[in-house]
């Protein structure tokens, strides 16, 4: 089969969008199919002049302008076969406050109290109503997670302890999702600016009670009536307070391990959510799903329709461990895709 891997986009993540088509090629390289690159925007013209020839697409493209469907919408409108979830599962999934909202609807598991400044009341991280409007900047808060609601790769994400901090987070993604709204960008791998506006693009800031427990990560594949769970990932030793962008893409991998010693139960417990995520947000190909377990409580945090897929990322480490090659990997999103 002739592939079409659409990778860039213009978030914050496209340096590992970019890292990742690499990747996926040199996996695609271990079969019998073919496979052209396009970096989308800038080469999207040149994607739709020649989109006829491919029998179908990996549009492997993390974060906004891929990762929330409209690049899975794209292919649907173009009536191209195409890997990973349907457009509108991409879309609420991306949206962490809501996704959040829909798995504690359906009684999965436990998520963290969440705020977005204007949408809903910070009383329910018990912050007065009127932080924004006259913050007491040197009072303490409960410890919170600040971070782009429909971002990833942890970028933009931090910590906050007080009012000080915490205005200072919800600022820096403001700022860093903001940039992205104005009409002319410079997008890595690119030597001329990219003349096109993205109406709307700047991020709400998604605050969350922080969690303070285990991390696991769990690695689902396959059919969306049969989804496959893969060996259960934990992150360790972090050297940061969090597992952010330098913990993932700079360090030496350690720090995420396959648990020794992981208790039958949670691992059960982490396996039936994960299954039930899968299926009722119409998860299909390929999706990780992200949990911090406190005690006996599992707290869901978010699902990555598009994860990673580089050589150090986790859904690979998790598919060799299972036993197969990366080749195989590739037969299985194709294969799931034309059985959509």
């Amino acid at each position: 089969m002739r592939i079409a891997l659409l990778t860039g986009g213009i978030s914050a993540e496209r340096p590992i969008s970019l890292r990742s088509s690499e990747w996926l090629k040199s996996f695609i390289s271990e079969t019998s199919h073919s496979c052209d690159i396009f970096d989308i925007p800038t080469q999207l013209d040149d994607f739709l002049s020649h989109y006829k020839t491919y029998d179908i697409v990996f549009p492997y493209i993390h974060g906004r302008y891929g990762e929330d469907g409209i690049i899975s919408g794209l292919c649907e409108t173009l009536g191209l076969r195409y890997i990973g979830s349907p457009s509108t599962t991409h879309a609420l999934c991306i949206d962490k406050f809501r996704t959040n909202c829909v798995v504690e609807k359906l009684w999965i598991t436990k998520v963290p109290k969440s705020w977005i400044p204007g949408m809903n009341s910070p009383t329910l991280l018990w912050l007065p109503e009127t932080i924004t409007e006259h913050p007491k900047k040197e009072a303490d808060t409960p410890p919170l997670i600040v971070k782009p609601n429909c971002g990833g790769s942890t970028v933009a994400t931090n910590k906050a302890t007080n009012i000080s901090e915490l205005l200072s987070a919800i600022e820096e993604v403001h700022i860093n999702t903001g940039a992205l709204a104005a009409g002319n960008i410079k997008l890595l791998g690119q030597s001329e600016t990219f003349e096109r506006h993205f109406p709307d693009y700047a991020d709400a800031p998604l605050v969350q009670e922080f969690i303070d427990g285990e991390e696991y990560t769990v690695g689902v594949v396959g059919p969306n009536n049969a989804p496959e769970i893969l060996p259960i990932m934990q992150i360790v030793n972090l050297k940061s307070v969090l597992f952010d962008w330098k913990e993932k893409y700079e360090s030496d991998g350690s720090n995420e391990v396959f648990p020794l010693h992981l208790d039958k139960n949670l691992e059960q417990r982490l396996a039936e959510a994960s299954r039930k995520i899968y299926t009722l947000l119409g998860c299909s190909g390929v999706a990780r799903i992200d949990y911090r377990v406190r005690g006996d409580e599992i707290f869901f945090l978010e699902v990555n329709t598009f994860p990673g897929a580089t050589g150090a990322s986790f859904i690979p480490k998790m598919w060799r461990k299972s036993g197969r090659s990366m080749g195989d990997f590739i037969t299985m999103l194709i294969e799931t895709a034309l059985k959509n």
